[in-house]
């Protein structure tokens, strides 16, 4: 019997973390189902627009956890 895969076996698909025995059941099982297909072309969108992505802080919380930090040091010390 053949393993039936799942979302999260697409994820580590993505970001190859699955074996090449997995790989080929996972692609047979994209050309066999096509919303399996669907789920990962959507999951593979996701993960290429997280990583463009710019994930920059606001200059206030830079600036308020460079405050804390500071204050925390002068305890410590």
């Amino acid at each position: 019997m053949s393993k039936i895969y799942t979302a999260t076996d697409l994820i580590r698909y993505i970001y190859r973390e699955t074996t090449p025995a997995e790989n080929a059941g996972i692609l047979h099982q994209m050309h066999a189902d096509e919303a399996f297909k669907e789920e990962f072309e959507n999951q593979l969108a996701t993960v290429l627009a997280l990583n463009e992505a710019e994930l920059d802080p606001s200059p206030t919380s830079v600036s308020l956890i460079l405050e804390h930090s500071l204050r925390q040091h002068e305890v410590h010390n």
